[in-house]
């Protein structure tokens, strides 16, 4: 593993290096001492430019302006050497003390995407600055500077940029949604990122056409920042402009800043008021029905479909989301009718509707019926979807090492999901309580994927279930070290210390730093709940745990409210709360120890 890794980097250090070198080697002429020196011709052959790359450092080391080419090159080799071992901050320094020297925008560019992998947005800023001198002015760079701007709150350099990015912008996209991208994924000031698109509505949006495009970008980084009504009121003034190309996204953009509201019955009147104006109204209603599924509307999301199928009774599409839908209702009858008439079709989502089949078989507690689905999924086409629901069956079944095979198999088949993969394999691991198996199997995965965030995450949950509290405490401050804004890892600490009854007023931190992060996340609430019953605070941690519950009855919450409610002498509603989590979790073992320790 690790001589394969030595050589993917030996061919992207070689593979990258020629590009840059190129203009660096032509441009020797601004290095300082150096103009009058004669520009290297660029070899045609890669490996001979390689060649031209290397030994131009060490050609008459005594002169200065050599010197300093040769500090230079050592720069730039050390930015990529580091950059392909991941170390991000000394790649980025690298590149920008070789970008000081001499100011090509290929190195600042490299630099700032350095920067940004290794967090240091200052350092990317401060590698912008040098791109933005270095002369290149295209789309590329304003956007980029754009969001760096942003991101550190110089209002007056992001609007300079959003101008020039006005000005250069070209491409299949419009200028606005060039805007809307450069910003969508920021995490800090994000009421300036929607003031200054707010700003560009109105400053360079002239025509009707404009216009519509515009407000549709601007309810486009709405709604990725979670800024719904704006969302939706900027699709809705979209939609009463002249543009007829993106109208269907628009209504679908408005739908579903609706639904994100809560607002069904508005999204609802919303696509039904203006379905007759789409350009493709059956594509719309399937698409809205899927976007009512996934807001938890399933009624309504049946009835979208009821309408559809009445005008287009075969439809394979329409078929096979009611279907699905129909299963998550617990209609088995009606799932099972529709997704079989997908089946036995020619032209629908075969794979997709025996995947279906084979859930709705689980839910049935039938897992060999349930199998036998997922193998004529694999067959038509689903392999990884299906493989990784079989390996589950195998798991449940104890079948462990057949389960590992088949994950082992889909690594093999799927190497770009290797990751993934090798993690799902710890994590059925650590479900079916193999914890010694599981820490050996994530340790090599964190030495094989170092920045694999959710591969430590869940090597640090086996370390702890495998009875090594300190190394699992260790690797969760790393992962919160590398990034303190991670929940998951924050609230994992912070219940580990709550569960040991150590350092309580700690791990209370750690968790209300989790629940400011992810105010909603059951998991997180029922931590905070469990910490404050530590404490002695049984009557707030009530009103957690009780919310906890509502939201995630998982037989481990059950557990913890039950215990706050038999403290407190509510008695009855414990042992109604905990039978009802043993009817679907009887050998759950915090359920059970629970149970056991604290009745007769």
């Amino acid at each position: 593993m690790q001589s394969v890794r030595r050589s993917h980097r030996r061919v992207r250090a070689a593979s990258w290096l020629p590009g840059p070198a190129v203009l660096l080697l032509a441009g020797c002429a601004s290095l300082p001492g150096a103009r009058d020196a004669t520009p290297p011709t660029p070899a045609d052959d890669e490996g001979e430019l390689l060649s031209d790359v290397l030994r131009a450092p060490v050609a008459e080391r005594q002169d200065t302006a050599e010197s300093t080419q040769s500090r230079f090159y050592r720069k730039v080799l050390l930015g990529e050497i580091a950059g392909a071992r991941g170390q991000h901050e000394t790649a980025a320094l690298a590149l920008r003390d070789a970008a000081a020297i001499y100011n090509h925008p290929t190195i600042a560019r490299h630099g700032i995407r350095e920067a940004l992998a290794a967090g240091r947005d200052d350092l990317a800023l401060e590698l912008g600055r040098l791109w933005k001198t270095s002369g290149e002015s295209t789309p590329e760079s304003h956007g980029l500077l754009l969001r760096l701007a942003v991101k550190a709150g110089d209002a007056e350099a992001a609007r300079g940029h959003l101008g020039r990015l006005v000005e250069t912008h070209e491409g299949p996209d419009t200028v606005f949604q060039a805007m809307a991208r450069a910003l969508s994924d920021i995490e800090s000031n994000r009421d300036l990122a929607l003031s200054l698109v707010r700003e560009a509505v109105e400053q360079y949006a002239v025509t009707p056409a404009e216009r519509s495009d515009a407000e549709y970008a601007l309810g486009l980084l709405a709604f990725s920042f979670e800024s719904f009504d704006e969302a939706a009121a900027a699709s809705e003034r979209a939609l009463d402009q002249t543009d007829e190309a993106l109208g269907d996204q628009k209504l679908l953009l408005l739908a579903g800043a609706l639904l994100r509201a809560g607002r069904v019955e508005d999204a609802v009147e919303a696509v039904e008021s203006r379905l007759s104006d789409a350009q493709e109204p059956l594509a719309i209603r399937r698409s809205f029905a899927e976007l009512l599924r996934q807001s938890g509307a399933p009624a309504a999301a049946r009835e979208q479909l009821r309408v559809l199928l009445e005008s287009r009774p075969d439809d394979r599409d329409a078929l096979l989301a009611l279907g699905t839908v129909a299963r998550e209702q617990g209609d088995d009858p009606a799932a099972r009718d529709a997704l079989e008439r997908v089946w036995q079709s020619e032209d629908g989502d075969r794979a997709e509707a025996a995947l279906q089949l084979g859930m709705l078989a689980e839910d049935r507690a039938d897992p060999a019926t349930a199998a036998d689905w997922y193998r004529r999924a694999a067959d038509a086409g689903e392999s990884l979807r299906a493989g990784l629901r079989l390996s589950r069956i195998d798991a449940e079944a104890g079948r462990i090492a057949e389960a590992r095979k088949r994950l082992e198999r889909l690594r093999e088949e799927n190497p770009g999901l290797a990751a993934r993969l090798l993690r799902a394999e710890g994590e059925l691991l650590v479900r079916e309580r193999a914890f010694s198996a599981a820490v050996d199997l994530l340790e090599s995965g964190v030495a094989a994927y170092p920045r694999d965030t959710q591969m430590r995450y869940t090597y640090a949950l086996a370390l702890e279930q495998d009875g090594a509290p300190d190394a699992a405490e260790a690797e969760l401050r790393a992962i919160i070290d590398d990034n303190p804004d991670n929940a998951a890892a924050l609230n994992a600490l912070g219940y580990m210390l709550a569960v040991s009854g150590e350092r309580l007023e700690e791990a209370e931190d750690y968790i209300r730093r989790a629940l400011e992060l992810s105010p909603e996340d059951p998991a997180i609430i029922d931590s905070m709940g469990w910490v404050l019953f530590k404490q002695g605070h049984a009557e707030e941690a009530l009103t957690y745990l009780e919310r906890a519950h509502g939201d995630y009855p998982d037989p481990e919450v059950a557990a913890h409210l039950g215990e706050v409610l038999w403290t407190l002498g509510r008695r009855e509603r414990a042992r109604s709360v905990w039978d009802e989590a043993l009817a679907e979790h009887p050998d759950h073992p915090t359920l059970r120890e629970t149970v056991e320790r604290l009745t007769p």
